[in-house]
């Protein structure tokens, strides 16, 4: 297929470079996911203690 595409293999570093920004977004995805849980249970013990 590579040659149909006129493409070439990713090297190794291409490869870490790749994998390394999927794992940051990752992680980023799931710390915006703790706090907005945090903010919300927050806000609805808030609003029950009303």
């Amino acid at each position: 297929m590579q040659h149909v595409f006129y493409t070439e293999p990713l090297t190794m570093l291409e490869w870490g470079v790749a994998i390394a920004a999927g794992l940051l977004i990752l992680v980023l995805t799931e710390i915006d996911k703790i706090i907005r849980l945090i903010y919300h249970r927050a806000a609805r013990q808030a609003k029950e203690a009303k």
